[in-house]
This record gives C-alpha cells, structure tokens and sequence, in this order.
C-alpha cells in the first residue's frame, strides 16, 4: 500500500467526501443534520460507543504521530503535524 499512485487515490477519495455525500450542497441544513445525529447518538448505544471510539483513536493517532516524529529528530515539525493529524484525521498532514 506504501505507493504513490496509492496515496494519491486516497487523497482524492478523502477530498471528494464532502462534495459526495452533500455536506457542502447548498441546501444542506446543519441544524437538522447535527438534530439527527444527536437524535441517532442518544438512542443507540452503539453509536455513542463508535463515536467515543473513532475520537479517541483518532487523538491517539496524532498524539502517536507527534512522538514518532520527535523520535526521527524533526522536533520543529512534532507540534504542526500533531495538529494536522487532529485537525485532518482523515486526511492526515499529507
């Protein structure tokens, strides 16, 4: 999995979620979106679990990715890729 044609596919994958799943359509409406969510959240313990799941995995990972980096000497570089890896989990500090 360690190519570039790879990483480019996901990074145009990740990049076309919003577009593809009508988050950034012009009659999205957040409010009733987030409403469902909660609604979702609330009534399924499953779906709290994940969701705590997927956070703290997702911290964890740039928190882990912050200390490798420290680990290979680029200390300047630690603190802008543990931000980049929670701020774009998905994505991560490409």
């Amino acid at each position: 999995f360690e190519n570039r044609a790879f990483g480019i596919f996901l990074t145009v994958i990740t990049l076309s979620l919003p577009f593809s799943c009508g988050l950034l359509a012009p009659d999205f409406d957040f409010e009733s979106a987030s409403a469902g969510f909660v609604d979702l959240v609330t009534g399924s313990r499953f779906v709290a679990v994940t969701c705590a799941d997927i956070t703290l995995i997702s911290i964890l990972a740039a928190v882990l990715v912050g200390e490798d980096s420290k680990c290979r000497g680029w200390e300047d570089k630690s603190a802008l890729l543990t931000v980049g890896s929670i701020l774009f989990p998905v994505l991560g500090p490409c």
